[in-house]
């Protein structure tokens, strides 16, 4: 299915990544975690926004797919919440695994379909799902095949559907100082990121003006706090307590800082 050798080195790259959260002590973990913060607070910040994208469709049962679903969090809530049709997407077999065990509780009441393919080439035929998204991917990827993840999420998106990718902007300052910090002591866990100011020069030029973006997340950024520790027992237990602070500081969020997002309100065009 996945017969690029990039696409191959990708799928072992985040399999590796992934395989970790399956591992048991680190199910514990976050179990426990998700427990005590059952709303995760980027998590929720990322669901509270595109959940304002979903309410300006005109189509109520409406589809929506995940393209590099990762854990699958965000999607299962709006799944729950409008009780659409929720699919995911992944190159890792084991990021799908991760999110098909976080499901097996939900409230979904349609059947979800769990795909395995690469953003750079989607395994989906055109004009599929109203909501195409992502969060935290393209970031990790080179400017000339964002271009192509970008075209390929637009090309199943339906058509007066939306386009949402949300990435690391510059404009989270906290953000980028942790980051440089934790790349020079060997402890930044997220391998190649590059933050952007803007997304624009990454639409493909006939859908340039159907695009808008805008920055939020000033409160969310200050999950990289965890960087001021060299220890990476430290750095784990010091999740919980930047979690509280966050929510104690919830009125700055909506100020620009980590995320960028992006979205492609997509109309048909003559050719």
């Amino acid at each position: 299915m996945l017969n690029k050798p990039e696409e191959k080195e990708i799928e072992k790259h985040w399999d590796k990544i992934w395989e970790k959260h399956n591992n048991k002590s680190q199910q514990l973990f976050e179990k426990i975690f998700y427990f005590i913060f059952r709303n995760q607070f980027s998590n929720k910040q990322v669901y509270k926004h595109l959940k304002n994208q979903i309410k300006t469709l005109n189509n109520k049962d409406f589809s929506i797919i995940e393209c590099g679903c990762g854990s699958g969090y965000i999607q299962k809530k709006i799944g729950e919440k409008f009780n659409s049709q929720s699919d995911f997407l992944d190159i890792s077999k084991e990021a799908l695994k991760y999110t098909k065990n976080n499901l097996k509780k939900s409230k979904l009441k349609k059947e979800s379909k769990f795909i395995q393919g690469s953003i750079l080439s989607i395994p989906i035929k055109d004009n599929s799902y109203d909501i195409v998204w992502n969060s935290g991917v393209l970031e990790h990827f080179l400017e000339n095949d964002q271009k192509k993840a970008f075209k390929e999420m637009i090309r199943i998106t339906k058509t007066k559907g939306k386009t949402i990718i949300l990435i690391p902007s510059t404009y989270g300052k906290i953000y980028l100082k942790m980051k440089k910090y934790a790349e020079k002591n060997g402890t930044w866990q997220a391998g190649y990121e590059l933050p952007l100011k803007s997304m624009k020069h990454l639409i493909p030029k006939e859908y340039q003006n159907q695009y808008e973006e805008y920055s939020f997340g000033y409160t969310s950024q200050l999950h990289y706090l965890k960087y001021f520790f060299k220890n990476k027992t430290l750095i784990k237990l010091s999740i919980p307590i930047l979690e509280i602070l966050q929510n104690i500081l919830f009125f700055l969020e909506n100020k620009p800082g980590y995320f960028l997002i992006g979205i492609i309100n997509k109309k048909w065009i003559s050719v």
